[in-house]
């Protein structure tokens, strides 16, 4: 075992034998070119002591095409910057891959030795416990969820729900056309809606659908994407990409001096803030400010009156200033 561990350790190391420290290139692939991964890339950046080949995935026409060109550039190291980048260049299995942004990477990988990455492991209890801190009131939580999809997530919150003395309202979906009805059943009898990343629940349209009933049954949304926030949701753990990157860099550098991937000592994201949107806490009569001065108190919060804060758009911003 010695031995092929010694081996195989040569054959990740053999690309940085090819180049000095100094002219490293390795190649990043981004799953879209926004901001988030721009940030995460820009943090990359800054620790791994190297240059940066950037490709996006809009850029590309055809992934084997992008994967062949890969390998015959032949980098030292990839990086993947969310979810689906990191599906297309795992083909890859000679060449180190770390990966940043990525919500659900386990899903993805199934025990490849070359890829490693930054964790965003917010375990979900977390999240209802800062939102029942905030709104002691609210006990009744509904969500949407397909089996094959966020099956295991929620089992996680429905085990936190039960430790914090909340009651989940959980219907199955497995079509978005669907969510409209099941959100109509769930009308009058729940007191919040946790958003889940399961893509048989979210698209742009369901996304709409389900910040209407918000508004229209005045029930706060538990969200998991800080982009949601600008159409209404209450409230949502918000991931630092920019120190996300650098942690990603810096497990970058370790391969880059010659360590294996399988060396490099597992990490979870540092920095984490709640993310609370303020305006729409108060009009909804919801947002306890004992609860929330607590909260400030012990955690890293970011709130609507911060001008950090990304702002309320267009006419979600109008209704919610008009509700009464």
């Amino acid at each position: 075992m010695q031995i092929v561990r010694i081996l195989s350790l040569c054959f990740f190391s053999v690309h940085l034998w090819s180049s000095t420290a100094a002219a490293v290139e390795i190649v990043a692939l981004k799953t879209f070119d926004i901001e988030p991964y721009n940030l995460a890339l820009k943090g990359f950046k800054s620790t791994c002591q190297c240059t940066v080949k950037e490709f996006a995935l809009t850029e590309i026409d055809e992934s084997k095409v992008f994967l062949e060109k890969v390998r015959e550039i032949s980098p030292p190291l990839l990086l993947a910057v969310g979810g689906r980048a990191l599906t297309i260049l795992k083909e890859i299995n000679d060449i180190p891959i770390v990966y940043s942004s990525v919500l659900k990477p386990h899903d993805a990988l199934s025990g490849e030795k070359n890829i490693i990455g930054v964790d965003v492991n917010i375990p979900p209890g977390e999240v209802l416990r800062e939102f029942l801190a905030i709104s002691p009131k609210t006990r009744r939580v509904g969500l949407l969820y397909n089996p094959a999809n966020s099956g295991d997530m929620v089992r996680d919150i429905l085990a936190a729900a039960k430790k914090l003395g909340a009651q989940m309202v959980v219907h199955e979906v497995t079509r978005t056309k669907d969510v409209y009805n099941e959100l109509q059943k769930m009308r009058g009898n729940i007191e919040a809606f946790w958003m889940l990343p399961d893509i048989s629940v979210v698209n742009r349209t369901t996304g709409e659908s389900i910040m209407l009933f918000s508004m229209e049954n005045r029930i706060p949304i538990i969200t998991f994407a800080e982009r949601f926030m600008n159409s209404g949701a209450f409230i949502t753990m918000s991931i630092d990409e920019l120190d996300m990157g650098k942690q990603t860099g810096e497990m970058a550098s370790h391969i880059l001096a010659g360590m294996a991937p399988w060396d490099v000592p597992k990490s979870t994201v540092r920095k984490s803030a709640l993310v609370i949107n303020t305006m729409v806490g108060n009009k909804l009569g919801i947002l306890d400010k004992a609860g929330l001065a607590k909260t400030i108190d012990r955690r890293m919060v970011v709130s609507s009156d911060d001008p950090r804060f990304m702002r309320l758009e267009g006419d979600v911003k109008d209704k919610y200033e008009h509700m009464p």
